[in-house]
């Protein structure tokens, strides 16, 4: 099977697009700090994606639907509210649940692991949607930042220094209802 990819720069980070059958599979975003991007193969979500559709060969190649993801990501920096671009998240039945939850919840909002179990139909899972969360194969587009703990920010698979930053970009959206507090204070952000 056939993944095909390709990458663009923003602000001087590169960030690499995964599809298949015409739709996007996979978002690798670079180290934060470094702007470094790890060999696609050795990825989490080049793994998780094998783990699901067995054995996987890359081919890079322009697509109509990398444009069209590179555009949604442009207009979400601009702050734009929502995506219509095709996806197609791999996962197990319980975590496209999950993912279809996340696709719910607004831009410039958050709501807890905790409420999410509950939306997902699992009142008690907490856990099970944290690792979820962590298994998303497409950040932003699937936007699993805005799940946060009750007293933390959480985690996120692709690092914090992400979390924090994509989160304040929606915090500045005027509509988002939030302010800054002790979550978003980050420094090094």
């Amino acid at each position: 099977m056939i993944i095909f990819y390709d990458h663009f720069i923003y602000k001087n980070k590169k960030i690499i697009f995964l599809a298949y059958s015409n739709c996007i599979c996979g978002l690798i975003l670079p180290d934060f700090k470094k702007g470094k991007v790890p060999k696609i193969k050795e990825t989490p979500i080049f793994k998780h994606l094998k783990r699901h559709l067995g054995n996987l060969s890359l081919k890079r190649e322009k697509m109509p639907i990398f444009e069209m993801a590179k555009d949604a990501l442009f207009s979400y920096f601009s702050f734009k509210t929502s995506f219509n671009i095709p996806i197609l998240p791999v996962g197990t039945p319980f975590q496209k649940r999950v993912w279809q939850v996340i696709q719910n919840v607004p831009f410039g909002k958050t709501i807890t692991y905790q409420e999410l179990a509950m939306k997902a139909g699992c009142p008690k899972g907490q856990r099970a949607v944290a690792l979820a969360c962590k298994a998303n194969p497409i950040p932003i587009f699937i936007p699993c930042h805005r799940i946060i703990g009750k007293k933390t920010i959480g985690g996120y698979a692709i690092g914090l220094n992400w979390k924090f930053f994509l989160l304040k970009h929606e915090l500045a959206y005027p509509q988002s209802g939030w302010y800054l507090n002790s979550f978003f204070m980050k420094e090094d952000v």
